[in-house]
């Protein structure tokens, strides 16, 4: 709205100095109507940038994603508080999460609804290592991760009780839970986990949710604030150990 009302503005303005700059010679009051339409393309102008800058619709688009997205990980806490209250946490998230103040605070405000909903704050924000020139290549995080990181990953944090990992899991991923001590799993990404792993660890009790999207959600619809578990029934369904046989995970 604002970008498109700006460039009508900006159209009717410079229509409008055309107009007054041939009329001025013979109605000399047309000058200070130009001043009036050199007005309206300032404020036109003002309202593209505003845009662009991600104001106005934009933002408030953004801002809903962003609360759909949260809305994943209260479901996470609210799920885990069922399945493994009171453990230590960790929270796998994207390399490099903390090296963006956009990204950190997406990440701060996820791990805040998980928090919310779990009913604890111990909870650690991690991710794996990376290659160093892993930026340069422009690779996703799920197809270059392995066993071995999260493996490491897990040695780093001793004593945590569940995971919830925003990049999902690597391949062949079993060999992660042999342990009987072994944390338990959210998904809030399956990544590059089979489905047959992923159904197994389900049957284990080993992953205890994920996120799988509604076939028929509705898009159009605003996420509320105010109740991010509400937000979540509105395009997201919540996979756990009593229905994920109904469910394709491959």
């Amino acid at each position: 709205m604002y970008y498109y009302g700006g460039i009508a503005m900006l159209v009717v303005g410079l229509g409008g100095l055309l107009f007054c700059q041939k009329q001025q010679r013979v109605n000399p009051i047309m000058q200070q109507v130009a001043y009036v339409f050199g007005l309206v393309m300032l404020v036109g102008f003002g309202f593209v940038l505003y845009a662009r800058l991600g104001g106005g619709e934009e933002r408030e688009a953004r801002e809903n994603e962003m609360l759909f997205l949260y809305s994943r990980s209260a479901a996470a806490g609210k799920c885990l508080k069922a399945a493994a209250p009171g453990k230590k946490v960790l929270f796998i998230t994207s390399p490099k999460w903390d090296a963006e103040p956009t990204r950190k605070e997406q990440v701060d405000a996820q791990v805040k609804a998980f928090k919310d909903a779990y009913g604890s704050g111990d909870v650690i924000v991690d991710s794996i290592e990376v290659p160093k020139n892993f930026d340069e290549e422009g690779s996703a995080v799920e197809d270059i991760m392995t066993v071995k990181e999260f493996k490491a990953l897990f040695a780093k944090h001793p004593g945590i009780g569940a995971v919830v990992t925003d990049i999902g899991l690597p391949e062949r991923s079993a060999s992660l839970f042999n342990a009987k001590d072994a944390p338990v799993v959210f998904l809030l990404n399956q990544g590059r986990a089979e489905g047959k792993v992923v159904k197994a660890l389900f049957k284990k009790g080993k992953i205890v949710g994920m996120v799988s999207y509604k076939n028929k959600a509705d898009y159009d619809a605003p996420a509320n604030e105010d109740d991010l578990l509400e937000s979540f029934k509105i395009r997201y369904e919540l996979v756990d150990g009593s229905n994920y046989t109904k469910f394709q995970l491959d």
